[in-house]
């Protein structure tokens, strides 16, 4: 993990935006992070982070791993702050 970055509470991540055929998207907002140490701790671009603050995007589970990894917590910690909504009901 990139020394640049100070772990943050997870509230700063807002929740889990939606449950759906496996596919568990991570909604996020300020993280009180720079775009660039964002960038760095993930692994992808600066603009992508712009991007994906601008739109108020989700993040993929692909970069799940990354960001309890970031955080340091586990997956059952993360749930725990989180909301998590399924679209099927």
């Amino acid at each position: 993990m990139p020394s640049a970055v100070v772990r943050k509470p997870l509230e700063r991540i807002t929740k889990y935006h939606r449950l759906n055929h496996g596919t568990l998207d991570v909604k996020i907002r300020d993280s009180g992070f720079t775009n660039a140490a964002v960038a760095e701790a993930l692994g992808i671009s600066e603009e992508y982070v712009r991007k994906l603050r601008k739109k108020d995007a989700n993040i993929h589970i692909k970069l799940l791993s990354q960001i309890m990894e970031l955080f340091d917590v586990s997956y059952q910690e993360l749930t725990v702050v989180c909301t998590v909504e399924s679209d099927n009901g």
